[in-house]
Parts: structure tokens; C-alpha cells; sequence
């Protein structure tokens, strides 16, 4: 399968790419943004502490990672670069995906219980 950055590449320039490349090229995407916005609320956690060397070293350490994931997911296979876990239709993924929703589910019917 081409990169992620090739089949949005392709999107721009209005050259075919396959329903399953659009697939897998949206789950790097999301997957990106996810771990961009932990670094980032743990940048601003930093901040809001106060001290100014540990916003230095949030700073410094969420950039590069960012380079550095943004660089290496776009660049690389969306299948190797999600892995077996995220890939839905994969038994690893469902099992985790399904214990992901019933978690959610418990947690917000207790939350509902505690406002009742």
C-alpha cells in the first residue's frame, strides 16, 4: 500500500487511490491527532504549573515528537504504521475496540447513576 502522505498526494492531484487506501489513510490520520493532542494537553499542564524549565522541556520534547511522528506516520505503509491493533475487521482490534465501548458504557451509566 502506498504512504499516507502518497495517497492524500493523490487526493490533491485527482488520481485514483482505492476505498481501502482512504480507509487506512484516515485511521493514520486520526491516530496522529490523538497523539498529538495528549503531547500537546501535556504541554499545557506544564504550563499551567508555572514552571518555567518544565515548559521548556514539554516544549522541546513535544516538538520533536511531533516532527518526528508526523515525519515517520505519513511516510511509512498505513498497515505497518497502525499495526494488527488498528486495523478494524482484525480479532486484535475488535476485542479491544469492543472492551474500549463497554468501558465507556459502564462508566457513563455510572456517572448517571451519581447525578440521578
Amino acid at each position: 500500500m502506498r504512504s499516507t502522505v502518497d495517497i492524500v498526494c493523490a487526493v490533491k492531484e485527482q488520481t485514483p487511490v482505492t476505498e481501502e487506501e482512504l480507509k487506512m489513510a484516515l485511521l493514520v490520520m486520526c491516530t496522529t491527532e490523538h497523539f498529538l493532542k495528549r503531547k500537546m494537553e501535556k504541554l499545557l499542564e506544564a504550563v499551567g504549573s508555572g514552571n518555567k524549565f518544565g515548559v521548556k522541556l514539554w516544549a522541546d520534547a513535544a516538538t520533536r515528537f511531533m516532527r518526528e511522528t508526523l515525519f515517520r506516520m505519513h511516510k511509512s505503509d498505513p498497515l505497518e504504521c497502525l499495526g494488527p491493533s488498528g486495523i478494524p475487521g482484525n480479532p486484535q482490534h475488535d476485542r479491544m475496540y469492543k472492551a474500549g465501548c463497554a468501558l465507556i458504557d459502564k462508566l457513563v451509566e455510572e456517572q448517571e447513576k451519581a447525578n440521578a
